[in-house]
């Protein structure tokens, strides 16, 4: 089944203008800029990684309104042509109850929560995540149909296993967007694989169907991988194997979470390869301390590919806020520095621990 989405248009408000600071000389481009076309304006996508809408953001939403968590960030949202999170969280009427009594590990935001999203002018999510089988097979066809009926372009589960890996399109300025999430890791029970069979999980086999279908229908494609170990700095051999070959097989642009901190971002023939953008909504009270801050990206995209892309540093929170102490920004600026350079040079992988 194709999924088509008309992308909202530029709303000409970025409140956050002051604090998108550029890269410090120390880090490395992480994307070569290029100018578009002057007949053809660029793309303009923001991505920020893990967004949990459960536990105690949950019952914040249900006592503060739609407009919690992201009320405050609305107009810088919607000044991007499209806005992309990971939302690891179900989306679930519980009676109220927004984590399991007994495993703080098992949760769900409230239906609110979609429409806390929209609102917000997030019209890019990720649903291929472990939090996916959270309160089972109802809970996640529900979150499905809360998203869908909310208009939300969304990507990696389905209410029927022959709806998976199938690419949702949006259009944005004349040009056709390719989406598509999938998950390296799972909380479905081994005896609950039916679980599974309703998510996109990071298999090259099923996966490449679907690449293939977005190089020969689409302009520019958007992966978006869960994967790899948390709290970990530096991406598994496992995961760049596979988001490589995602690129040698038609992807533009890869945003990975799951690690719950940031890790270095690459350039691969050409595409953009962001190894885990970090927490945003997802609070752990700074154990360990890189949990505590994630990272915004915000990326131009032209006809032949990726533009140019930036980072802005972010301290994750329920309600997550951008990071104006200059010296921590630059702190923040200069570890993603740090790790990326680290992908190119394994050297370096230990000099900050």
């Amino acid at each position: 089944m194709r999924r088509t989405f008309l992308a909202k248009g530029i709303v000409l408000c970025a409140v956050l203008g002051t604090v998108a600071c550029s890269r410090p000389e120390s880090q490395p481009p992480i994307a070569k800029s290029r100018p578009a076309p002057p007949d053809e304006p660029p793309i303009t996508l923001l991505a920020v990684g893990d967004v949990n809408l459960g536990r105690q953001c949950g019952q914040s939403l249900l006592t503060e309104g739609a407009h919690y968590p992201f009320g405050h960030l609305r107009s810088w949202i919607e000044s991007f042509d499209l806005a992309f999170c990971n939302l690891e969280s179900n989306i679930s009427e519980q009676g109220g109850e927004t984590v399991k009594p007994d495993n703080r590990l098992i949760f769900t935001a409230p239906p609110l929560a979609a429409l806390a999203l929209r609102r917000s002018g997030w019209d890019l999510i990720s649903t291929a995540n472990n939090h996916s089988s959270d309160y089972g097979l109802k809970a996640l066809r529900e979150t499905v149909i809360r998203l869908e009926s909310a208009g939300i372009p969304f990507n990696g589960t389905a209410r029927f296993a022959s709806e998976l890996y199938q690419p949702t399109y949006v259009r944005v300025k004349g040009r056709t967007i390719a989406f598509l999430a999938v998950t390296d890791v799972s909380n479905a029970p081994v005896a609950g694989k039916a679980l599974e069979r309703h998510l996109n999980i990071a298999d090259r086999d099923c996966l490449l169907p679907a690449l293939q279908a977005a190089e020969q229908t689409a302009d520019f494609t958007i992966l978006s991988y869960h994967g790899g170990n948390e709290y970990s700095d530096w991406p598994t051999d496992r995961t760049r194997a596979f988001l490589r070959w995602a690129v040698d097989n038609g992807t533009d642009l890869i945003l990975g979470h799951h690690p719950h901190v940031i890790q270095g971002v690459e350039t691969y023939r050409g595409a953009l390869i962001i190894y885990s953008l970090g927490n945003f909504t997802f609070y752990q009270g700074g154990h360990p301390y890189w949990t505590d801050y994630g990272m915004a990206a915000t990326v131009s995209i032209g006809r032949k590919g990726v533009l140019s892309s930036e980072f802005v540093p972010f301290r994750a929170h329920f309600q997550p806020r951008p990071l104006k102490e200059r010296l921590l920004r630059e702190r923040v600026l200069a570890r993603l520095a740090l790790l990326s350079n680290g992908l190119a040079n394994p050297g370096v992988r230990d000099s900050d621990r």
